[in-house]
């Protein structure tokens, strides 16, 4: 099975897996796919990051994010403005001109080729040729609009028409393109002629054409020309990292993941003392006990987003640790825990996740992502690549823990998460929304096991979000639940489903039958059923 966010994309997995690949073929298709099919979250331009479990019960994670360029502290802080994140202030200076967040020197060195071919590589079973059919299929043919990506080309356009290659790439006339179902007429295909000739050079001479070829040249040409920072031998020194699977357990089932998703864990941990079976889904006591166990989860945040050094993951994310902290919950009030910082990226990452499993249970959950839609809004002339902006994960000032530093890979949260039970896989789970994918997965994983869900069912459940003390509820939540919430003390305001909570995609495998169930948010991707896709 493959679940993805875009059906043609999950087809293009499930395509592989028919011809005889493995589960991490199935994930590369898949993910290139989603490059052309879902160009605001993601891209090759862009980067990822991917939890795999073998057959044998070995692991594998890799973290193929953007790096940081060469050039020494490459912005001005803006002392007279603090970054924000939908509003949010992050406790660090902004930019001056927002010149981290768009255009050219917002982009860091993309990962996402190199970390792809590489898993193809090492633990596919296919070319690379095959793996990119479908996706230089749809960049070269095109494909139908929908409403979701139409709807993120008109939110952006403001900024798209500032750079010409981009605008040329996803407008039509001047203006957003018509979306499948629209009522005035006929609608439109998105047609990416240069990044289908950008793919089929990749099929053929792999990650080397990217990173030190003729594509590697047009970029660095391109930033040269308008005063970007990434250069040939940025491209050339990127590789990606390979890192030691974070693990835990909740519930006698236990987790891997990916290791900056100590959150997930964190959470699962507090909630692991209560019985929350016996309190009941959603009653005020067990809405209660979540919101604090994630405010107390993100109050630990100062030793988390730092990158993969210096950090003391194995301390945060004990069971004693955890028993120190659920002592601070309050069964009957609230309490605004004073560690509690801001998420950095808190609304304004996007992101796609897939994730797949095959005939031998070879598990992959995997994140990529340009930053935020349409990361820095800048393509690269006549290939079709769509930059991200992922430096603007970093602070601007020199000396502090998320400074920039040369050819730095920063890593963001992550919520590909798989779950054994007895030993043997039982669940693989992630979701795109920044930090937003600690709190959706770690609250599906919960329903799942506490409350007997399906996968599907886990994942439509109504949510729940703290961001600085502040509750945001899913109107579907009772109000009188919302009422009794308030009435402890909670600043709590309710939103619909249109509010981004995190979309979580899933596979369950089902020991008893060898079935395996699929589960997507329906919500909001693109509308279309065959979204959840096996064989």
């Amino acid at each position: 099975m493959v679940v993805a966010k875009h059906p043609l994309a999950a087809l293009a997995g499930v395509e592989i897996l028919k011809k005889g690949g493995n589960a991490v073929d199935a994930a590369v298709a898949t993910h290139f796919a989603l490059a052309v099919v879902e160009p605001f979250m993601t891209g090759i331009g862009g980067g990822g990051r991917c939890v795999i479990r073998f057959k044998n019960g070995t692991t594998f994670v890799m973290n193929f994010e953007p790096m940081a360029p060469g050039k020494e502290e490459p912005f001005e802080p803006d002392p007279k403005k603090e970054a924000t994140a939908y509003g949010v202030g992050l406790g660090r200076p902004a930019v001056k001109g927002d010149a981290n967040k768009y255009g050219y020197k917002a982009a860091a060195v993309p990962g996402f080729v190199k970390g792809l071919c590489f898993l193809a590589k090492k633990f596919g079973s296919m070319e690379l040729s095959e793996l990119l059919e479908a996706a230089i299929k749809y960049a070269d043919e095109g494909f139908i609009l929908d409403t979701y990506i139409a709807k993120a080309i008109a939110f952006d356009m403001g900024l798209i028409i500032k750079f010409p290659e981009t605008a040329r790439l996803l407008l039509k006339d001047g203006i957003c393109p018509r979306p499948w179902g629209w009522s005035f007429g006929d609608f439109d295909r998105l047609i990416q002629k240069d990044l289908a000739r950008t793919l089929r050079k990749i099929a053929t001479e792999g990650a080397d054409a990217y990173y030190q070829g003729t594509i590697a040249h047009a970029i660095a040409f391109d930033m040269a020309e308008h005063g970007g920072y990434i250069t040939e031998d940025d491209l050339a020194a990127y590789r990606p990292e390979i890192l030691k699977a974070g693990k835990g357990s909740y519930r006698s089932h236990s987790l891997i993941h990916f290791p900056v998703s100590t959150g997930i864990l964190q959470i699962l941990n507090i909630l692991e003392g209560f019985d929350m079976k016996k309190l009941g889904y959603n009653t005020s006591t067990s809405v209660h006990l979540l919101i604090e166990a994630i405010k107390l989860a993100f109050s630990s945040r100062k030793f988390l987003g730092t990158g993969l050094d210096n950090r003391p993951f194995q301390g945060i994310v004990t069971k004693e640790y955890a028993e120190t902290l659920r002592r601070r919950i309050d069964l009957e009030h609230a309490k605004s825990h004073i560690d509690l910082e801001a998420p950095e990226n808190a609304n304004e990452e996007f992101t796609t996740h897939a994730c797949a499993v095959d005939v031998d249970r070879n598990i992959v959950g995997m994140h990529t992502s340009l930053g935020h839609t349409f990361g820095s809004k800048v393509t690269i002339k006549n290939t079709g690549i769509i930059l991200n902006n992922k430096m603007h994960d970093y602070d601007p000032r020199p000396g502090t823990p998320n400074s920039v530093r040369p050819r730095r890979i920063k890593p963001p949260p992550s919520g590909s998460t798989i779950v054994l039970k007895r030993n043997e896989p039982w669940l693989v789970l992630g979701a795109p929304g920044g930090y937003k994918q600690v709190t959706a997965v770690a609250r599906s994983i919960q329903n799942i096991i506490d409350y007997r869900m399906s996968i599907q069912e886990a994942i439509m459940s109504p949510r729940i979000y703290v961001q600085t003390g502040k509750v945001f509820i899913e109107s579907r939540i009772p109000q009188t639940i919302v009422q009794t919430l308030v009435k402890m003390g909670h600043d709590v305001t309710v939103v619909d489903k249109e509010y981004n909570f995190g979309q979580p995609t899933g596979i369950f495998l089902d020991a008893k039958t060898g079935l395996l169930h699929g589960g997507v948010d329906r919500d909001l991707p693109h509308g279309l059923d065959a979204i959840s896709l096996g064989y």
